[in-house]
């Protein structure tokens, strides 16, 4: 068998010297290993219990190039989604009905009976929920205090059974595209103290915070896989069990049924929103206006509050807002992210690798314990 693997590798050599994504460094590489390694996991997941793609041999007969993987990863991981979506339309119970509303001379006594009521109404209704997810996922997701130490806040718990390789989550939020980041007057400054970001290898920012959350549809935000930006990076002494994986969602190949469950939106869609939700926020705001926006009555509110600018600048931004707006509509597929399990989990509360920038380490919160700095160094290198 050695005899065999070595001149397998032999054999080989010739092909792996004339990729170019052997010669990867820095983040380029690392993206390459992240591609591996959630291509053997969605894999296994795909082909269980006869697992094609057992080593790195398999991995050269099976799909040997990176855009072979990448394109098995994307094939997975959406049909997972999609099949996840699918059963939630399928089990999930009937919507809470809305709350009463209540009379303004109401008594104390009337309104404690009503809210005892709703309470019940509520944890009724969360039961069936979690028994609906059983059925269609054969595991349920809730929001838990963390596990992962004090003032580590919600956390999510998987309870049941995931195999490796399946989709848990989605990770929720607003998608900044390349484009739409240069367009954001004082670039980064915008996201300061916002601990709920994703970044995706082709650039794709995805705000998970609660402000840009209000901004995703509320049916999308109800389905319990919408929950990916609760998840924490492990304690220390603890891996992660998830991984992030980057999804591209084509509206017109997806079944119609599923989009409104979806809890991504471009930035481009809601940008007129952002823009008047932070009016009394630090001048980073985007500066050029949507189509859309640019010729109704709020456009001279926004255009108010911007600072002087040069012509040059004003002829840049300009120029990029409309790439912006022309790679919106040519740009079809939300460039969205799904939590993937690294292993089996039961029982557990899911954990993702933060991966942090070394270089802002004097900036890292006490809490944040590096799982594997030399990856790190590599992501953001």
């Amino acid at each position: 068998r050695d005899a065999y693997a070595r001149a397998r590798q032999l054999q080989l050599l010739p092909h792996q010297l004339l990729r170019p994504e052997n010669y990867r460094t820095g983040a380029a590489l690392q993206e390459k290993l992240d591609i591996l390694r959630l291509y053997l996991l969605t894999e296994a997941r795909a082909s269980w219990p006869d697992v094609r793609v057992r080593s790195l041999e398999d991995v050269e007969d099976t799909a040997p190039r990176l855009h072979q993987q990448a394109a098995a990863v994307q094939s997975n991981a959406v049909s997972q989604l999609v099949r996840l979506l699918d059963a939630w339309l399928e089990e999930r119970p009937p919507p809470l009905p809305p709350a009463p509303g209540l009379p303004a001379d109401a008594d104390d006594a009337t309104r404690a009976s009503l809210d005892s009521l709703r309470r019940a109404v509520c944890e009724a209704y969360a039961a069936d929920s979690r028994r609906a997810q059983r059925r269609g996922f054969g595991f349920s997701l809730r929001r838990a205090a963390s596990s992962a130490g004090p003032g580590s806040g919600a956390g999510v718990f998987l309870d049941g059974h995931a195999r490796l390789g399946s989709v848990v989550a989605a990770y929720p939020g607003v998608l900044y595209y390349p484009y739409d980041l240069m367009r954001l007057q004082g670039g980064a400054a915008r996201f300061e103290g916002n601990a709920c970001l994703m970044l995706r290898y082709d650039g794709t920012l995805v705000d998970g915070s609660e402000t840009s959350l209000r901004l995703v549809s509320p049916q999308a935000m109800d389905c319990p896989l919408s929950v990916g930006h609760l998840a924490n990076h492990p304690p220390r002494g603890r891996g992660a069990n998830v991984l992030a994986c980057a999804v591209d969602l084509d509206a017109s190949s997806l079944p119609e049924r599923v989009l409104p469950l979806l809890p991504y939106v471009r930035a481009t869609e809601v940008g007129w929103r952002l823009r008047l939700d932070r009016g009394d926020a630090p001048p980073t705001e985007v500066r050029a206006l949507p189509r859309t926006v640019a010729g109704s009555a709020v456009a001279p509110q926004i255009a108010a509050r911007r600072r002087p600018i040069d012509a040059l600048t004003e002829m840049i931004q300009h120029s990029l807002s409309e790439m912006a707006v022309a790679q919106a509509a040519e740009d079809a597929p939300l460039r969205g992210l799904v939590l993937v399990a690294s292993r089996d989990i039961e029982d557990e509360e899911l954990f993702l690798d933060y991966r942090l920038n070394p270089a802002t380490r004097d900036k890292w919160p006490g809490w944040y314990v590096p799982l594997d700095e030399e990856e790190a160094a590599r992501r953001w290198g």
